[in-house]
């Protein structure tokens, strides 16, 4: 149910940009798009000056889960829309921090934020960020965006698989993530069309700008041969300081060997084991379906690989094998030299429970990010995304010298895949998963 929901999340939104502005009468409703590539403002002065705007333009929502979902649908959608439509500029979205309970607001973090742009050109050049898209947008005509965006002139097209598999009608939705996401673009809907073709086969000349409710009808997990994709991610400048400055502060030196765990226990994840039981294959678990079959585990996701703290006691054993592997093929070891177990978990105290419960401050020093502040937050853009501590476990996650992870989450996945095909540490496994060697 799982893939098939997202495989077949295309919502699909055509924009008509025949602009209300007086200033703007072209037949042609990518035009005004088109001009403002050169008349952009300083905000996206970085832009290929050459792009072309005639071949439209592809969006796509970041609605669907938490960060590592969110990841997961961003590698997707760069594969999906290099191979099957390299003309169409595809506009790469926010993350979305979810915030639940009265008075709280869900916060967008731009993607330039956390990662390079000019890194993800070099894998697919037509690409702009949605602040870059709203610039262009903005600039293209003499008015406001929201002049430009009138719901009069906003159509919204629908395949018949979102009804199927959501239940929801299209335009008058329940899916309040959704509407938030392209409320907080400025982008209403009034009218909505059904509509069987591929979003791939529309036409820019009469759909200049399509949206999608996911990721470009890119399957989720990503497709094996996509994972390479990774290789083109860096994080940008502010989010490398951000991780050195957090492992001075935490007392690390240059010298020390950082081991990351991931620990994901909470009650939804919880929930989320529950039904992956016995299934072949269930959200990121392709991810490690070698480790799998090496070892003859035919019975399929096991609650050991999917909530390892079922059993704490694993849990140490596999980071003292580890520990062992660590120290045996560390090439540079000075004295001094300690080994550090840093936890990323979504529990808090979690990893602190387990170390003093099997000794484990014999062999590690450890420190964990800070907790989430339980408080009510309304910090968007940059605030948001310096107040998380979720992209500081997955940089940390990224750079450590050795991973064990979660088979099955996709927050694991994408840190593990950034470090397979960039060659990042000397080792990346997964708890019930780990050889002694």
């Amino acid at each position: 149910m799982m893939n098939a929901l997202a495989t077949f999340y295309i919502l699909m939104i055509g924009f008509v940009l025949a602009m209300a502005d007086d200033t703007c009468h072209s037949s042609d409703d990518s035009s005004c798009v088109a001009d403002s590539i050169a008349m952009s403002s300083s905000a996206t002065q970085n832009v290929e000056s050459k792009l072309d705007a005639s071949g439209g333009f592809y969006l796509f929502a970041l609605a669907m889960g938490r960060y590592g979902n969110q990841m997961e649908h961003l590698l997707g959608a760069l594969a999906e829309a290099k191979r099957r439509s390299p003309n169409r500029i595809l506009v790469l979205p926010s993350f979305v921090t979810w915030r639940f309970g009265h008075g709280q607001k869900n916060a967008h973090i731009p993607v330039e934020y956390v990662f390079r742009l000019d890194r993800l050109r070099e894998f697919h050049s037509n690409i702009v960020s949605y602040t870059e898209f709203r610039d262009m947008i903005s600039s293209s005509c003499t008015g406001s965006t929201e002049q430009k965006w009138k719901a009069k002139q906003a159509t919204i097209y629908c395949s018949s698989e979102w009804k199927r598999y959501t239940h929801f009608e299209c335009l008058n939705s329940d899916i309040d993530q959704e509407g938030t996401y392209w409320h907080s673009l400025g982008i209403q809907f009034v009218k909505e069309q059904w509509h069987e073709e591929d979003v791939f086969n529309l036409d820019p000349k009469y759909h200049p700008v399509v949206a999608v409710g996911g990721a470009l009808s890119a399957p989720f997990p990503m497709r094996k041969q996509d994972r390479y994709v990774a290789k083109y991610l860096q994080w940008t400048e502010l989010m490398e300081e951000r991780r050195r400055s957090f492992l001075a502060q935490s007392g690390m030196s240059d010298h020390d060997l950082l081991v990351a765990a991931h620990l994901r226990a909470g009650s939804d994840w919880v929930k989320a084991c529950e039904s992956a039981l016995g299934n072949e294959e269930y959200m990121a678990s392709p991810q490690c379906s070698d480790e799998m079959q090496r070892k003859n585990m035919t019975d399929g996701i096991t609650l050991e690989l999917c909530l390892p703290t079922s059993d704490r006691s694993a849990v140490a054993n596999d980071l003292l094998m580890v520990a062992r592997k660590v120290l045996n093929n560390a090439s540079d070891i000075k004295d001094g030299t300690r080994l550090i177990l840093f936890f990323a978990s979504d529990v808090a105290d979690l990893g602190k429970g387990i170390m003093a419960e099997f000794d484990l401050d014999r062999t590690y020093d450890y420190f964990v990010t800070p907790p989430a502040q339980p408080e009510i937050s309304t910090r968007d853009g940059i605030e948001a995304l310096i107040e998380d501590a979720s992209f500081l476990d997955l940089i940390v996650m990224t750079h450590a010298d050795y991973l064990v992870g979660n088979c099955v989450s996709s927050f694991t996945s994408f840190a593990a895949r950034i470090r397979t095909e960039q060659g990042i540490g000397f080792g990346t496994e997964f708890f019930g998963l780990v050889d002694d060697a």
